[in-house]
């Protein structure tokens, strides 16, 4: 059975760029997109036939008794017409889209019935990043659809205190091309009451300043606060204290407060992150170089170049690992080497000196051994010849191998001999 929407304690979840999307809808109608939305599940993988109470719809929205059902007839008619464009990153491309593909009353059970476009899957399902969650208690109340949407696209915001639209842009955005066109009325109709309402109902309260080209407003900077007693507030993360770091400077050289920087470094943890989206934010020379580091922030525009610069580093320390640990295996083989062979030396003049060289059985045998090897290779002449001329090192090698134990001619038996 379908809840009310006064009963539905529940949270709106939806992809930035839903947010964003262009959509011209009346205050009635946003309310019942947006109670359509709460009854979506995370662990939804498909959408479902939802349902809202048209008596609580009615109430919420103020609809006088005596004209109920019509008001209900246009309003549901126009909605299954809706469409929506939906940002996309090429600018020679564009995406039109329905937002429901049915919607339905049913007088016997006093509820509307209603079913998004499936081309809403990747902006209402299964969402894992670049979405904006709010509860729906903060909106619900408030009287102007624009209300809404500005609480929305400033609530994307909310993290880094500020957000910055030209006029056309968020003109765009309302569905108010052609509404208002003095600025002095759009402020008066759109951005006050928004200002008023949010402060009144939501979690968030703004300020803004117009940007003008010469008389002409063309622009607005928001900035964004949370209320004192917000739920949206973690007591664990509220500020931490920012140390004035060249990279903290540089960010408050371009103009972000001290207090958003600190938030800025509490959500994301990591500065090298930080700072790579800074450096490459720089390199597009943008006009507001702090909105748009926040917004590269936002939506993640270098997540994935940052992800292939770890993954690279991560390849280029392991690959220096190996070559230090080839390093050290080397320096200890030598230091080894050097070892053995001071061993051997002394092994060789002690097993020379016991076995009383100066007999003449052991020279002959040893001088007979090497005229054996001459005959099977004449080369051997020149160690023979190296021999008579008073290089004993082949002759003690001969006495070692003759007398003395394994370990002090061979290495690896050394090796674990001096383990032992």
């Amino acid at each position: 059975m379908a809840k009310s929407i006064k009963e539905q304690v529940k949270k709106v979840t939806r992809h930035n760029d839903l947010i964003e999307a262009k959509m011209d809808l009346s205050t009635m109608q946003l309310r019942i997109f947006l109670g359509t939305v709460v009854q979506i599940k995370k662990e939804d993988v498909n959408f479902k036939p939802y349902q809202i109470f048209v008596k609580d719809l009615l109430s919420d929205c103020n609809v006088k008794s005596h004209n109920w059902y019509e008001t209900l007839r246009e309003e549901a008619e126009s909605l299954s017409e809706v469409k929506l464009k939906l940002p996309v990153e090429n600018k020679k491309d564009f995406f039109y889209a329905s937002l429901f593909s049915s919607v339905r009353y049913r007088s016997n059970l006093g509820v509307l019935e209603l079913s998004f476009d499936p081309a809403l899957k990747p902006y209402l399902l299964q969402l894992k990043g670049n979405f904006t969650t709010y509860e729906l208690q903060y909106v619900f109340p408030m009287k102007s659809q624009y209300s809404i949407r500005l609480y929305e696209l400033l609530k994307q915001y909310v993290t880094f205190g500020k957000r910055y639209f030209t006029l056309e842009n968020l003109r765009d955005i309302l569905s108010l091309e052609d509404k208002y066109p003095n600025f002095a009325d759009f402020k008066k109709r759109v951005i006050e009451p928004a200002k008023k309402e949010c402060t009144k109902h939501s979690d968030i309260i703004f300020s803004y300043k117009s940007i003008k080209q010469g008389r002409k407003v063309v622009a607005l900077d928001f900035f964004i606060k949370r209320k004192a007693n917000s739920k949206d507030i973690d007591t664990e993360q509220k500020t931490i204290s920012v140390t004035h770091s060249d990279f903290v400077q540089e960010l408050l050289d371009a103009g972000l407060s001290e207090q958003r920087i600190s938030e800025i470094l509490n959500e994301y943890k990591k500065e090298e992150y930080l700072k790579f989206v800074w450096e490459k934010t720089k390199a597009q020379n943008p006009k507001k170089l702090d909105s748009f580091f926040l917004k590269a922030l936002q939506d993640g525009y270098y997540k994935g170049n940052y992800t292939d610069l770890v993954t690279q580093k991560q390849k280029e320390q392991k690959k220096q690992e190996f070559h230090n640990q080839r390093k050290a295996v080397e320096q200890v083989q030598q230091e080894f080497d050097v070892q053995f062979n001071v061993f051997y030396e002394r092994s060789a003049d002690r097993i020379e000196k016991e076995t009383l060289s100066t007999r003449l059985e052991d020279r002959k045998e040893f001088e007979s051994l090497l005229q054996e090897k001459i005959k099977k290779n004449p080369a051997w002449q020149v160690s023979y010849d190296s021999y008579v001329n008073g290089d004993m090192s082949l002759f003690r090698n001969f006495l070692v191998k003759k007398y003395g134990k394994e370990y002090e001619y061979s290495k690896e038996a050394y090796r674990q001999f001096i383990r032992k």
